[in-house]
């Protein structure tokens, strides 16, 4: 399953994953910046809660999972939380507008139930069960 908007193909950060994540944290700390998830799905009582924490990034938001209708499934069994893009129009927009914006940045979609948070990051997250 890719994104609606085509540009986002599934990322699988840890083995044995749910279905569907809540966002259970968003913080920035002495570590860099923490998403904490928790399982949502049809599974949620046999997957483990994941952190991902990511030392540098460029820009992170998060928004109201109503509000973005761009990240809406039709059908239950598309539901999916980790997204990478390598080009969405998120990203295209930093690397038109910041003369300093590194090449190899990625985009980072994390579709939670609750909140989505948009991670643009040159590199993959340290991810940890718990």
């Amino acid at each position: 399953m890719i994104s609606k908007d085509k540009t986002h193909a599934r990322w699988y950060p840890a083995d044995e994953l749910d279905t569907i994540y809540d966002v259970d944290n968003v913080r920035i700390g002495p570590d860099g910046l923490t998403v904490e998830m928790i399982p949502d799905g049809k599974n949620r009582d046999r997957h483990k809660h994941l952190k991902f924490i990511w030392d540098s990034f460029v820009s992170y938001q998060v928004s109201a999972e109503a509000y973005r209708d761009d990240c809406w499934v039709d059908c239950k069994n598309d539901a999916w939380s980790f997204f990478v893009s390598d080009d969405s129009q998120y990203l295209q927009n930093f690397r038109e507008n910041c003369a300093l914006f590194p090449h190899s940045a990625r985009h980072f979609l994390i579709v939670g139930t609750n909140l989505i948070a948009d991670i643009i990051a040159a590199d993959y997250p340290t991810v940890t069960e718990y």
